[in-house]
């Protein structure tokens, strides 16, 4: 015999079954293909070049680049006239690019808003699964490192520096159940990601989703990366002379307070009675590890939707996240000298956000 709860149970599915739905497709949205947002905005953005730029951080061929990549993955077969690969690929940079809520979206684009979420998390899934192997892969050749070491020094004056390392909130709405998991220090929840950059802000390696409650160091020390470099998996360069003195030293990855001194991993000298030379190391050190606030003001500042919370499920907002990290250097590439001054971005994104440790 089934309980009262189940009962209820099984009458409430059964309803919601054989509920009919009042339209398949809301009169609004019947006229998409003579009215729709994409219909009306694409031949604008092929004719006028700067005009795309801002519509959606990439100029067309670079947008159809990008398109052929993750086409076999978001093209969809339906005995209904089905939303092309192409709007669907421009619906979701649109979002990453300014944050506009589904709702706004849905009205501009003449499409529902359950499908305009299903579209935006099948699209950035097929861009970080169709990028990161090309994109977002981190160096496993001593002279891959090498390169890094030098530009470096060349670029911040820090020497033997391999990248720069730090953490970035990501405030988004609360997931159902999940407790104080996503809170942190400034009462909001969020999650976190955790980027290894270049001297040319370029990202290494990123550790994507951990609750909003971790530290830099918790984060750290659970991650991939950093098991990779207990290992000695990454194939790092040998110990070498500091310029112009006798001094071996480790290659090694810069990091702010938060994290733990290691041969490895330096940060600067902690509190205010600094000698001259400490104080000198500290401020190579803020040089070279700015880098990375760089990298999270310019990733901000080109994808918006980072900066104004995200409303969506935690399994999205990992997808999100992770698109626009892949997505940023996909157009570090593709995009030379089309961009402008990637510090002016950094500016722009930094004076939006807040940074300290986690």
């Amino acid at each position: 015999m089934l309980s009262n709860r189940k009962k209820i149970a099984l009458l409430l599915y059964l309803r919601q079954r054989n509920r009919k739905r009042s339209c398949w497709i809301h009169p609004m949205n019947v006229r998409r293909a003579e009215v729709g947002a994409f219909v009306t905005t694409m031949p604008d953005l092929k004719k006028y070049p700067e005009k795309c730029l801002k519509y959606i951080r990439m100029d067309i061929t670079t947008f159809y680049k990008l398109l052929e990549i993750v086409k076999p993955s978001i093209t969809h077969v339906s005995i209904r006239v089905p939303v092309s690969s192409e709007e669907r690929l421009m619906v979701t940079l649109r979002f990453l690019a300014t944050g506009e809520s589904y709702s706004s979206l849905s009205y501009s684009y003449r499409l529902g808003i359950s499908t305009i979420s299903d579209i935006v998390r099948e699209t950035c899934e097929a861009i970080y699964n169709n990028l990161r192997a090309k994109y977002l892969a981190i160096p496993r050749k001593e002279a891959e490192w090498a390169v890094i070491s030098r530009e470096f020094w060349h670029r911040w004056q820090v020497p033997m520096v391999l990248g720069a390392i730090d953490g970035k909130h990501v405030v988004m709405k609360k997931p159902a159940n999940s407790g104080s998991l996503y809170y942190n220090y400034k009462g909001s929840c969020s999650i976190v990601i955790m980027a290894c950059v270049d001297a040319k802000y370029r990202c290494l390696m990123c550790d994507f989703g951990s609750y909003g409650h971790n530290g830099d160091a918790g984060i750290y020390d659970g991650s991939d990366f950093k098991q990779a470099l207990d290992e000695n998996t990454l194939d790092l360069p040998k110990p070498d002379f500091l310029p112009g003195t006798e001094t071996l030293l480790n290659y090694h990855f810069l990091g702010d307070g938060a994290f733990p001194l290691s041969e490895r991993m330096m940060k600067p000298f902690p509190g205010y009675k600094l000698s001259k030379d400490e104080r000198i190391f500290n401020y190579r050190t803020s040089r070279g590890r700015r880098v990375v606030e760089n990298f999270f003001g310019i990733l901000a500042a080109t994808w918006r939707c980072l900066l104004w919370g995200l409303e969506v499920k935690e399994q999205n907002a990992d997808w999100i996240i992770k698109a626009t990290v892949v997505l940023h250097n996909f157009l570090l590439d593709e995009m030379k000298g089309k961009t402008g001054d990637l510090s002016d971005l950094a500016d722009t994104g930094m004076r939006m956000m807040d940074y300290g440790e986690i």
